[in-house]
């Protein structure tokens, strides 16, 4: 069956970029009433279920996303590029008038600024039948959906672990809202990614006051599951039992897009690990791609 199936957000991505949009102290000085004119206009698809799986398949894994898509004029163009990827669909749910849609500013040294609009109380909602034949994948990554609430992750997790389906989880600024409940998924998952100023969310601490050289799996009260945190141009850390590991960010020189890294360390790391690569193997892997991803404009 599938090597890994992604379960996550697939959003429409409008990226802007040019010398006419304002900065200053890394903010869009944008005014109301204005009008710029950019010289780089870019379509694409992003969202951690879409952004993950197109990376896995990148790296030759069978791949499946499980996400929310509206009927809407946007629907070819996500299906279109999803199967161009060869991602899987099976597990797509189709939804009338539903939009994710994000527009995405482009600053001068690849950082952005993110419009998002999602539909509202829109629900992804996984049947006993799906369930089954998604239980029959090797791994299942759970990533940003908003269209879950915390229960429900948990229950998915739980689920898939029930059924020998190792996970992996990701979890975003939504999850962090109720921190009791992120926590609990992080002790349900066999690895946990997050980004050091969402593991400073989740612990209420500030980011700046964390020893990324202590063992950050003591705070969330982790024995077996791997945690692993990314830190941008510092790189990443992963915490197991055999240790602590850090590996260096590669120098890309000119950050073209930022968008989307995050998940392509993701996507990296596990089309190593879940093939029986080694922590290190998976971290450079990680590493590797994600800093390929800085240097294009888009996600993948």
């Amino acid at each position: 069956m599938y090597d890994i199936i992604t379960i996550g957000d697939v959003a429409v991505d409008l990226y802007f970029k040019g010398t006419d949009l304002p900065e200053e102290r890394d903010t869009f000085q944008l005014a109301i009433g204005g009008k710029y004119q950019v010289q780089e206009v870019h379509t694409g698809i992003g969202g951690c279920g879409a952004n993950v799986a197109f990376g896995l398949s990148k790296f030759g894994l069978e791949a499946a996303v499980c996400s929310l898509v509206g009927e809407n004029s946007f629907k070819q163009l996500i299906m279109q590029q999803l199967l161009a990827y060869s991602v899987s669909t099976e597990f797509v749910k189709f939804i009338p008038d539903y939009l994710n849609i994000s527009t995405i500013l482009l600053s001068s040294t690849g950082e952005r600024t993110i419009i998002h609009y999602p539909s509202p109380e829109a629900s992804l909602e996984i049947d006993g039948m799906m369930l089954d034949h998604m239980a029959q994948a090797t791994w299942v990554y759970i990533g940003h959906t908003p269209n879950l609430h915390h229960e429900e992750k948990a229950a998915l997790i739980t689920f898939f672990r029930d059924h020998d389906v190792s996970v992996a989880c990701g979890l975003g600024l939504h999850d962090l809202q109720n921190r009791e409940s992120a926590m609990a998924l992080t002790k349900k998952a066999n690895i946990s990614f997050m980004n050091l100023e969402e593991y400073a969310a989740l612990i209420n601490k500030d980011s700046k006051n964390i020893d990324l050289e202590k063992d950050l799996r003591r705070e969330l009260s982790l024995d077996e599951p791997l945690l692993v945190i990314t830190e941008g141009r510092e790189g990443s850390h992963l915490y197991g039992k055999d240790g602590i590991h850090h590996l260096k960010a590669k120098d890309v020189g000119t950050i073209v897009d930022s968008t989307g890294a995050g998940d392509a360390y993701v996507a990296g790391f596990l089309a190593s690990y879940t093939k029986g690569g080694s922590v290190e193997e998976a971290m450079e892997s990680a590493t590797e791609y994600a800093s390929q991803i800085l240097k294009r404009l888009g996600t993948h």
